[in-house]
């Protein structure tokens, strides 16, 4: 007797995202430039200070690029003319990581 058979439908489409490889993690970050990006939420300006001088306290030589240059990334608040900027500013200002979301 032959076993029956079956056809499966796969419930979820077919993945249209092409995968890339990440990058090496950053091995030194005393040689780096932080993209420490803001969209003015709570205590905003006063954590965002806090965590760039314990960062230059533990890594000295790191340097970090904020809100006057990226301006502020939160769209309901601005931020669409910021973002559509943001690939092409952290390449103009050689970005290597980024911290946002602080003071949320």
């Amino acid at each position: 007797m032959q076993e029956p058979t079956y056809e499966v439908v796969w419930p979820l489409g077919r993945s249209t995202v092409k995968a890339i490889e990440a990058r090496p993690r950053i091995s030194d970050f005393s040689t780096i430039t932080i993209g420490h990006l803001s969209h003015g939420g709570f205590r905003d300006q006063e954590i965002r200070p806090i965590v760039e001088e314990a960062l230059k306290a533990r890594y000295p030589g790191i340097r970090f690029v904020g809100p006057a240059e990226f301006g502020n990334i939160h769209g309901p608040r601005g931020g669409h003319a910021e973002l559509a900027a943001l690939p092409a500013n952290l390449r103009k200002y050689g970005v290597d990581a980024v911290i946002t979301g602080i003071g949320s």
